[in-house]
């Protein structure tokens, strides 16, 4: 897994160079989880070969839902 997380995280960072200036900054801001396969909620939900998902609140919503979860996003 190691191996991959590494591969992971080079094809991240390359990605995000490419992304204009305000998305790229909001990037840094938002934590990027690897993990091998999704928890059982989530494969339960959206099913086993779900790649990755976004959660929490929407840089656009901040300050507007009534439970705010941090965003966040979750590779597999």
């Amino acid at each position: 897994m190691k191996k991959l997380a590494s591969i992971a995280e080079q094809e991240i960072a390359h990605l995000a160079k490419s992304l204009p200036d305000e998305v790229r900054t909001a990037l840094r801001e938002l934590p990027v989880h690897l993990q091998a396969r999704p928890d059982a909620d989530i494969s339960a939900e959206l099913g086993d070969d779900i790649l990755g998902l976004f959660s929490g609140e929407a840089l656009h919503e901040r300050g507007e839902t009534l439970s705010p979860t941090p965003p966040q996003i979750h590779l597999f």
